[in-house]
């Protein structure tokens, strides 16, 4: 629905890193079906409340570290602060697809989710499309806490 005329919108709203709009979407779409530059992993494994990376669940933090360790690391950690879930995005060189929606990147990034999320214990129902925004500004108590990494 459009804030403004509460009409329903056809077409996403599109929002500038820098924008105060964006700072208010606690939820984004990081790809569409024909393009992504992230990869978006959702972990269900059950840390300690807190919101940071030490209250990870161990296994988790322990396969993060390998793979920052081999240069393979996401670049944001999204940390539930109640439960110690997460969200880790990593940034990738663009991927296309066609109008049909097929491509072998898009396969191939596909199949490197799957696995990756395997391996990170994933939640199987995520729907990669929408994320936590890593730019939410807002003051929602479930809100995740961030981590850029470098």
């Amino acid at each position: 629905m459009d804030e403004e005329t509460g009409k329903k919108r056809s077409v996403p709203n599109l929002y500038r890193v820098d924008s105060d709009k964006l700072g208010r979407c606690e939820y984004v779409m990081l790809t569409s079906k024909q393009y992504a530059s992230v990869m978006v992993i959702d972990v269900d494994q059950k840390g300690e409340a807190g919101g940071h990376p030490e209250n990870l669940n161990p296994y988790v933090k322990d396969v993060i570290w390998a793979l920052v360790q081999h240069g393979i690391g996401p670049a944001w950690a999204g940390i539930n602060p109640a439960s110690g879930k997460a969200q880790f995005i990593w940034l990738i060189d663009p991927v296309y697809a066609d109008k049909n929606r097929t491509s072998r990147n898009m396969e191939l990034l596909r199949a490197t989710s799957q696995e990756l999320g395997e391996l990170l214990d994933h939640d199987p129902h995520f729907a990669h499309r929408f994320s936590r925004s890593p730019f939410y500004t807002g003051k929602s108590p479930e809100a995740y806490r961030w981590y850029c990494q470098h």
